[in-house]
């Protein structure tokens, strides 16, 4: 029985160790999904401005339309803000709609380990070990 109890804890013991590894784990999977996302989102930014700068030169200057820089500029910005914008909405959202995942799980694997730790072991473990065979508790109930 003894042995049985001590089992127990050492397999509570390791529990907790596998618990804080999976946690960890779950935090690093997330930062990593999130650097992909905003250097993914990044990515598109730069490749959406420099196509919509190439785009505006080209129309310019194959139209033979005079517009001044004015103009040319308030339009390279707008599609630069939109841009910028509607990326960062997107990295917002995702990011917080990971962040609230990763929180939800832990939370549920911290509920697990509460629940785990809490219950007590059965009573055949609680119930103290038989003395040996040759003990004096043993000889002084033979008497």
């Amino acid at each position: 029985m003894a042995i049985k109890t001590a089992y127990f804890h050492l397999c509570h013991h390791c529990y907790h160790h596998h618990i804080i590894i999976i946690i960890i784990t779950i935090i690093i999977i997330t930062i990593s999904i999130i650097i992909i996302i905003i250097i993914i989102i990044t990515i598109t930014i730069i490749i959406i401005i420099t196509i919509s700068i190439i785009i505006t030169t080209t129309i310019i200057t194959t139209t033979n339309i005079t517009i001044n820089t004015t103009t040319i500029t308030t339009i390279i910005t707008t599609i630069i803000c939109t841009t910028i914008i509607i990326s960062s909405i997107t990295i917002i959202t995702t990011t917080t709609i990971i962040t609230v995942t990763i929180i939800i799980i832990t939370i549920i694997v911290i509920i697990i380990t509460i629940a785990i730790t809490v219950i007590p072991p059965s009573t055949s473990l609680e119930s103290p070990p038989p003395p040996p065979p040759n003990s004096q508790y043993n000889l002084i109930r033979n008497l």
